[in-house]
């Protein structure tokens, strides 16, 4: 499953992949206006107005012009791969998402993958447009897994999520295969796919876990062949972060659990088995204690 497929419309299949559109989401993210990059292609503000409307086109000069300005090649600008992040930082202006959002930014784009993926399976591509539109947030915001995010973009929607019964027991397992996509786990599928064993691919996956989320410490206690004891305890900055009433807590509590116990698909294993010694999600204990074992 391809990224681009679900999160943006592409390139050439109607108004919002083309280079007008492409071009006008530059302009917002770097705060340029119309008249300023008519001024850098040398013609009216109108004319540019015209061209974000697909109404005019740019001449090969005019194209080679405006990927330099805005630090990106033709062909990702002819194509509509553009980092939007990026551009936004090149020109010294916020990450593009409501405040909440920029706060805490100890998540990454790939741990809200799953979710995402889930969403636009279960209710389509449309309504996942729209839920985030709710969140003032734009579905091609997040084509690169690796960009850092608040901590809170993942918690509203995994919420609301919840809270409108979009997620349920009936459905959970659908998520919990969302994990295990190539797509959400990028650069990384290429070190999980070499792993042997169950237990190896899991521990991969928590000496890995700071390239998903900065929130939550995995640390590997003991490990044997056939035996592993891991734990997960909070970061010192999700004390402000409320994640831990009884809708999200007995939620993460089940959906981190589930995760690792099924992991082992991934390389073709069936799932280990795994015992909970300790939970912080919907007790008091200062970090969940798992034990991982294979027959």
């Amino acid at each position: 499953m391809n990224m681009t497929s679900i999160f943006e419309i592409s390139p050439g299949s109607g108004r919002e992949g083309t280079l007008g559109t492409t071009l006008r989401r530059m302009r917002k993210y770097a705060k340029i206006s119309q008249a300023e990059l008519g001024k850098l292609i040398s013609v009216h503000q109108t004319a540019i107005s015209r061209i974000e409307s697909n109404e005019q086109s740019l001449a090969p000069e005019q194209l080679r012009v405006i990927s330099k300005f805005f630090g990106v090649s033709l062909d990702d600008l002819m194509l509509n791969r553009i980092n939007y992040w990026d551009i936004a930082k090149r020109f010294g202006q916020p990450p593009p998402f409501a405040d909440r959002y920029r706060q805490l930014p100890f998540s990454r784009v790939r741990e809200l993958l799953p979710l995402l993926f889930f969403l636009n399976q279960e209710k389509g591509h449309d309504f996942t447009q729209k839920l985030l539109s709710e969140y003032e947030m734009e579905s091609f915001l997040f084509l690169n897994p690796d960009q850092p995010i608040g901590v809170n973009c993942y918690l509203d929607l995994l919420r609301h999520s919840l809270n409108r019964k979009l997620l349920s027991e009936s459905n959970f397992n659908e998520l919990i295969n969302q994990t295990r996509l190539e797509s959400v786990h990028g650069f990384l599928h290429a070190i999980y796919v070499e792993q042997t064993s169950p237990l190896s691919l899991v521990q991969s996956r928590i000496l890995n876990s700071h390239l998903y989320e900065k929130n939550f410490k995995h640390e590997i206690q003991t490990l044997t062949q056939n035996r592993m004891e891991i734990f997960v305890a909070p970061e010192h900055h999700m004390k402000g972060v409320d994640y831990k009433d009884r809708i999200l807590g007995d939620f993460l509590c089940r959906y981190k659990k589930s995760y690792l116990q099924q992991f082992p698909k991934y390389i073709g294993e069936s799932p280990i088995e795994l015992i909970e010694k300790d939970c912080h999600f919907t007790g008091t204990a200062p970090k969940c204690v798992y034990e991982l074992r294979v027959a």
